[in-house]
């Protein structure tokens, strides 16, 4: 399936975004992020920890990205609130800001004892082959 291992943020209409807060780590204790500027550069973000988006540029920023969910985190991509983040803005008036989910595709991965199991399994029918072939 897949799940969101990211985000892109973008002003539609009204003033720029001037901070953003993760406000606590994830439910799978996920804290640790990395907010993309585009050409302004990629940054640390923390939960719990304003980024001030005016330090980077006064005039805030229109679009934005936070990157490097952990894949243990399991965010649903339709679900709106999976990742919940705070931003205030340059200026007062009505805004309209899309989220979009950045996929990423998580393929049903066997079992460690699943591969462990199918292993043995072949070692068996390599010593059973190689009696028959003994006897013969």
């Amino acid at each position: 399936p897949d799940i969101a291992t990211g985000y892109e943020f973008r002003v539609e209409a009204g003033p720029n975004v001037a901070s953003v807060i993760v406000p606590s780590a994830l439910p799978n204790g996920d804290g640790t992020f990395i907010i993309d500027l585009g050409l302004a550069g990629t940054f640390p973000l923390l939960a719990g920890v304003e980024f001030d988006l005016l330090a980077i540029d006064s005039n805030g920023f229109s679009s934005f990205s936070i990157l490097d969910i952990s894949v243990d985190e399991n965010l649903d991509p339709n679900d709106p609130l999976a990742f919940r983040t705070g931003l205030t803005f340059v200026d007062t008036g009505d805004v309209t800001v899309t989220q979009s989910p950045l996929l990423t595709f998580v393929g049903d991965v066997p079992e460690p004892g699943t591969l462990s199991l199918f292993g043995l399994g072949l070692v068996g029918l390599g010593v059973w082959r190689r009696r028959r072939s003994l006897q013969a």
